[in-house]
């Protein structure tokens, strides 16, 4: 809430395809990608004090988003092992989206849910994983 004052008025505008990638030490693995390869990070770097489980660093790769966080543990009723990285494509209308990806027999990993932004997690055939969220109007059409 102290930083909301001075927050930038206008959305930052990013593409519809972005990349979680999981690590067991994620601070350690951002420090590198931000020391080596030099991404940046839009804002401060989150306290791993705070909330270790959900330790969330944003990196900003032109117009993409990388986030590198710890892995999650899948629920009980899971038996595949949570893939390395997790792509976020943004879509112009999640629900039909989603209606469409269990109308031709996705796995649902996780229903729509809303935690800042609104998505779901699907399983390819192979076992991959994929959040779809909602693209803000804004955002550049897909190609």
């Amino acid at each position: 809430m102290s930083r909301r004052p001075g927050a930038a008025r206008a959305p930052v505008e990013i593409a519809r395809l972005s990349l979680t990638v999981h690590y067991r030490r994620p601070l350690e693995t951002a420090r590198w990608l931000a020391t080596a390869v030099d991404f940046q990070t839009p804002g401060p770097w989150p306290d791993p004090d705070a909330d270790p489980q959900h330790l969330w660093i944003e990196f900003r790769v032109g117009d993409a988003v990388l986030v590198v966080t710890a892995p999650r543990t899948p629920a009980p009723d899971h038996a595949l092992q949570d893939s390395p990285h997790l792509p976020w494509i943004y879509v112009v209308d999640l629900d039909a989206h989603y209606a469409r990806a269990r109308q031709h027999g996705a796995r649902i990993i996780e229903d729509i849910h809303q935690r800042g932004y609104r998505a779901y997690v699907a399983q390819d055939p192979e076992g991959g994983r994929w959040c779809f969220a909602q693209a803000r109007p804004t955002m550049a059409p897909a190609r």
